[in-house]
This record gives structure tokens, sequence and C-alpha cells, in this order.
């Protein structure tokens, strides 16, 4: 007896349903702070058995993997860096809200890296590309004003760090400032690697 063509597509649709299912659970996972969830949990969160995770995922880590480049995805769609022709302030203010938004979307995700990173070497070196990616984003967008410093590598660091994921999560989770109060910091601190 042969599969008709409706049963098939009918089979590969439930299969994505339940592949984006298995996504957005993860997703709802961290976002509950629940940064290192076995294949269980994240079966259960989607309703569905833990062999389908698998059935999807070879592993974990091809999850996560799927999983951050959702979260890329999804910032990337709605925020992009600012023009290197805008003036050097103005740049600092679009950068920090271009930061502060894909930040605020990918905070989950990048929390759920930090985590692990410490026993997963797919995801150090992920988490380490980032990093570097990033450095490199600031070191391209500035390179005008870095280059006319009378220490150049000192500001790029000084820079790295003031839109670096970490900055904004400090501010952002344990200073009790706004959104918009933490990119004015992080412009303030960015500035001030110019003086």
């Amino acid at each position: 007896m042969t599969t008709t063509e409706p049963e098939a597509d009918g089979r590969v649709l439930r299969g994505r349903r339940n592949r984006e299912a298995i996504v957005d659970a993860l997703l709802q996972l961290y976002g509950n702070g629940h940064l290192r969830p076995t294949a269980a949990v994240v079966a259960e969160a989607a309703g569905l058995s833990t062999r389908s995770v698998y059935h999807h995922f070879d592993d974990m880590k091809s999850l996560i993997l799927e999983v951050s480049a959702r979260s890329e995805e999804r910032w990337k769609a709605v925020t992009e860096p600012p023009s290197r022709d805008l003036p050097i302030d103005a740049r600092l203010e679009a950068f920090a809200k271009h930061r502060a938004t894909r930040w605020s979307i990918a905070a989950d995700v990048i929390r759920a890296g930090l985590v692990a990173e410490q026993s997963s070497k797919t995801v150090a070196r992920i988490m380490q590309d980032g990093r570097r990616s990033d450095r490199a984003q600031v070191a391209d967008l500035f390179d005008d004003a870095i280059s006319t410093a009378g220490r150049p590598e000192w500001v790029l660091a000084a820079l790295d760090v003031a839109f670096d994921f970490a900055t904004w999560n400090h501010l952002h989770r344990w200073s009790g400032v706004d959104d918009e109060t933490v990119e004015e910091i992080v412009v303030a601190l960015a500035g001030a690697a110019f003086a």
C-alpha cells in the first residue's frame, strides 16, 4: 500500500510544527530561567515525547544551535548597526540602541550560552566567535575615531566593554534603571573612551 500525497503532506506539516514546538519550548524555558533543561524537560514543555526531540535534533547541542540561529534571525529582522557616516555622537547613540535591541531579544539565549559554554566545547567556540565578531563590529564601526585616538587599543577595549552584553545585562538586571537610562549610561561609558 502506498502513502497518498495528502497523508505525506500532513506528516511533513506535523513534523514542522513539532520541530517548531520544540524550539519554542526551549526558548520559553530559557525565558523562565531554566538555562540547562534536559531533552525530557524540553519535550514535556513542547507537549511531545523525548523521542520526538531526538527525531528532529541529533542531540541537545544541535537544538541549542537551532535556537541560537532563531534568536539571531529575530534580532536581525528588527535592528541593524548605524552607518559609519554618522557623526561620532550620533553613531554612539544609534549603536547603543542597536545593541540594546539585540541584547533584549537575545538575552535568554545568551544567558543559556554562558552557562552551557562551561561544559560544551561547541557552545564555548560559538560564544567566543560571537565575542570576536562583536569586537570586530565595534572596531569597524568606530575605526575612524579609534585610529586617531592616542591609545587606539585602549579605546577599542573600552568601547567593546561598553557595548558588550555583560555590561547591558548588568545594568539592565541589577541597576534598577529603565531601558532608556541603560542606553544613556552605555553611551556615556563609550563616549568616555574618547575623552
